[in-house]
């Protein structure tokens, strides 16, 4: 997930496949809410992403905030007591570089999580 948020847009709208898809052009919503739900941690992290500020967002952009949204919720739950150890956010652990973003699903209405999975090569 590094990569989504440190690189520019157009160079990972290259990358990316389908980057400059304008992905909730044709659904009529003006903004989403993007819930953050980490296991053995009792936080309910929402977050509301804007999705036509600019434009209709891209692919590119919404998953370069998606990694924004991860990237400071692992900065402000970091060292942070865990029922669930082995999803322990630390420097010693589990870090943002570990995250791959894999899709973006709809929970309910305006309400969306993402689903990650953990890759510490």
């Amino acid at each position: 997930m590094r990569d989504l948020s440190t690189r520019n847009l157009p160079v990972l709208s290259s990358m990316m496949a389908r980057g400059e898809d304008r992905v909730f052009a044709q659904s009529g919503l003006a903004r989403i809410t993007f819930r953050i739900l980490w296991p053995g941690y009792s936080v309910d992290w929402a977050r509301t992403i804007e999705l036509s500020a600019d434009g209709p967002i891209t692919r590119a952009r919404l998953a370069q905030v998606i990694a924004q949204n991860f990237s400071r919720f692992m900065e402000v739950h970091r060292n942070d007591k865990t029922s669930v150890p082995e999803f322990t956010i630390s420097p010693t652990s589990l870090r943002f570089e570990h995250l791959v973003l894999v899709s973006l699903n709809n929970l309910f209405e305006d309400s969306w999580q993402a689903e990650v999975v953990i890759d510490f090569r």
